[in-house]
């Protein structure tokens, strides 16, 4: 027959009774765990976890259950005993949270329905110009294609080499059919710029200084125990140089929306004010 926690639980809480049911839970129950004046009886766990449990892992939930009761009441211990009066005024901190979670709920809201989140190429353009100074490279940058294969899988690596560093539409529709068939993994995207430190976290390159491998180093192609890796790296920015557009495009869309946000919740308090005054709302003591 099989156990739940519910039926544990009961059989807990007829072992441990020790009154009748008109006695409060301190007569009718015996402690599981104590901390200071405050007990936990087993009434105290019943119905909190829902999942059916086998005896052995019932036992082991309330052992869990009752160590991070202790833990949660040794520190609430500690907060009521070094909190003032003011800072234990929970229902004017509820009070607090509540106006501040309506508030935030109304404005997403509004933002939901108002907000013109489309952003043209040219706002992106311009707002790159006008700012670029912050867009300065903490780290180096590549535009990049690789391949990895197994370990002898590759009998013409100079062939690799050359699909690989080429723009002839045969080569690259030669290097792709090989990918399919025997690659583990590639990416052709040359145009787009990724972090150095990313590409060496799937391809094991070893460099100590990232800069000067980058300008000596623009074709790589080595072995390891398992697999052999073929990498291009067709162009590279150094780190404190200035970020091209393509790398910070979607950092300065979210920019520009952030900034409508801002100012939409802006524009809303401005005329919330102005007709609380024009309707004689407000009044300044």
């Amino acid at each position: 027959m099989k156990i739940t926690h519910i039926n544990i639980f009961i059989l807990i809480i007829l072992v441990f009774s020790s009154c009748s049911l008109k006695k409060d839970k301190q007569e009718q129950e015996k402690a599981i765990a104590r901390v200071y004046d405050r007990y936990l009886y087993p009434s105290d766990i019943i119905g909190i976890n829902s999942t059916k449990l086998s005896e052995i892992d019932s036992i082991e939930f309330i052992k869990a259950y009752t160590g991070s009761w202790i833990k949660n009441q040794l520190l609430l211990y500690k907060a009521e005993s070094n909190l003032t009066e003011e800072d234990l005024d929970i229902d004017k901190l509820i009070e607090n949270y509540r106006e501040s979670l309506v508030i935030f709920t109304y404005e997403q809201k509004v933002i939901e329905q108002t907000l013109d989140t489309i952003v043209t190429e040219i706002e992106i353009e311009n707002y790159y110009e006008n700012n670029k100074s912050n867009f300065e490279l903490r780290q180096n940058i590549v535009k990049v294609s690789y391949l990895i294969t197994k370990s002898k899988v590759v009998k013409k690596p100079a062939e690799i080499k050359k699909w690989l560093m080429s723009d002839n539409e045969d080569d690259q529709y030669k290097l792709q059919k090989f990918c399919e068939a025997n690659a583990e993994k590639y990416y052709f995207d040359e145009n787009k710029w990724f972090l150095f430190s990313d590409i060496i976290k799937e391809i094991p390159i070893d460099t100590y200084n990232e800069e000067a491998f980058l300008k000596t180093n623009n074709y790589i192609n080595f072995k390891d125990s398992d697999y052999e890796y073929f990498i291009y790296i067709k162009d590279f920015m150094a780190k404190e140089s200035i970020s091209p557009l393509e790398f910070v495009k979607s950092n300065i869309n979210n920019i520009i929306i952030n900034k409508r946000k801002k100012m939409l919740l802006q524009q809303i308090e401005n005329d919330l004010y102005k007709t609380a005054l024009k309707n004689n709302a407000i009044d300044i003591y």
